[in-house]
């Protein structure tokens, strides 16, 4: 940069003299306008003030000591704006090389392979120089993360979905033809073909015993009711358990309802009648015609001899004759003695007796005195057949059934 500076004429040395530092505006330098001459200016020097040197901040440049060449004549300020000539361009180094890739594949290896005869597979050199015009240039194929691919380029995804389905399909239809035709003409009596059904074992029958209760048909209660538990329902057990009964202390004309049970529960009126009389009246006539249920009793004289006794209820709507007809069949039986807890003998025919004239009765009477005595009596809708052992017993047994 030139150091020499153009001042007027008018200035004195010694104002030139106090210059500034560099980049300092000097303190008393007013440069005329363009177009006039230095002499007619006057030089004001006490229009402005004096700025202060501004700090070079930016730069950080010490200051320095500004010196001037003294001009030996003034120039004019008038000369026409020369500008510099451009600096000379620096020339730019050329880009370098791009390196060769080697880049291998299965194509690359087997080509390789087969050329050097399976000794090594040896990449394939890809230039990463820009292509030619003519060059190919690779484009890979852009994925759609959205969903899909780009319009144009293969569905792949849905093709192999497509080509995994019918392949199961393909698969299921093989095994189902092999399983269910081929392999039954195969082996015809193989297991594998024909599997064994296991029988189906239905669950055992639970067996209900039905559970038998007792009512008394006494409408007067007895003056005492015995429970008689037998293991085994027999005509000794039934008689032996009769005479163990304590009389000490029995009023005369004393009832005592005596109820025979086994592990059932209280024994029907077939299974007494099998017991004491077997065989004199089939089983089913006496299921149709009576109910299970029945009342036996020991009846006490008043010498305390036991008399037993039992109550049937014929049921609702068999007709008179009909339960008449196995009373005649009753008096046919040569099993009296059964019923008795002494020895009674032989008994004869039975004859036609009365309570009173409306209450009629059939007895029998037996070798030693004996008697057996029954009757059908009705008492409103019910009709009860009483077999007893004696007259006093069965006239006691009907008036405890209110009759």
């Amino acid at each position: 940069m030139d150091s020499q500076q153009n001042f007027p004429s008018n200035l004195s040395p010694n104002q030139n003299q106090s210059t500034p530092p560099f980049g300092a505006a000097p303190s008393s330098f007013n440069p005329a306008p363009f177009g006039s001459t230095p002499a007619s200016m006057p030089a004001p020097t006490d229009q402005f003030p004096q700025p202060s040197a501004p700090v070079n901040q930016a730069f950080n440049i010490p200051p320095q000591p500004a010196s001037f060449t003294q001009p030996s004549q003034p120039q004019p300020m008038n000369q026409p704006f020369v500008p510099a000539s451009p600096a000379p361009a620096t020339p730019v180094p050329p880009p370098p090389s791009s390196p060769d890739i080697g880049v291998r594949t299965m194509a690359s290896d087997a080509e390789s392979l087969r050329v050097t005869g399976g000794s090594e597979a040896i990449p394939q050199i890809l230039s990463t120089s820009p292509a030619g015009p003519n060059e190919p240039v690779f484009t890979p194929d852009v994925v759609n993360l959205a969903g899909g691919s780009k319009p144009g380029s293969p569905r792949r995804s849905r093709r192999w979905l497509t080509t995994i389905i019918v392949g199961l399909v393909l698969i299921l239809g093989v095994f189902l033809a092999f399983r269910y035709v081929v392999l039954p003409r195969m082996c015809p009596v193989c297991e594998i073909c024909t599997p064994v059904e296991e029988p189906v074992i239905p669950p055992p029958e639970e067996v209900v015993v039905p559970t038998r209760a007792h009512t008394s048909y006494f409408t007067i209660a007895p003056d005492r009711t015995e429970n008689i538990q037998l293991d085994t329902v027999s005509l000794l057990n039934i008689k032996e358990r009769l005479s163990q009964i304590p009389s000490e202390m029995i009023q005369p004309s004393t009832v005592i309802e005596t109820v025979i049970s086994d592990s059932a529960g209280p024994i029907t009126l077939p299974i007494y009648f099998n017991t004491v009389f077997p065989g004199d009246i089939p089983e089913p006539d006496l299921v149709a015609n009576f109910e299970e249920d029945f009342t036996p009793f020991v009846y006490y004289s008043a010498s305390s001899n036991p008399f037993p006794g039992i109550i049937a209820r014929v049921r609702p709507g068999i007709s008179a004759d009909t339960y008449e007809a196995i009373g005649t069949r009753f008096e046919g039986s040569s099993q009296f003695a059964n019923l008795f807890l002494t020895d009674t003998g032989n008994f004869g025919s039975f004859d036609d007796s009365s309570i009173d004239p409306t209450k009629l009765v059939r007895f029998a009477r037996g070798s030693n005195s004996q008697r057996i005595e029954y009757g059908f009596f009705q008492s409103g809708e019910n009709t009860y057949w009483v077999i007893t052992t004696s007259y006093d017993a069965i006239k006691e047994a009907v008036r405890r059934l209110g009759i």
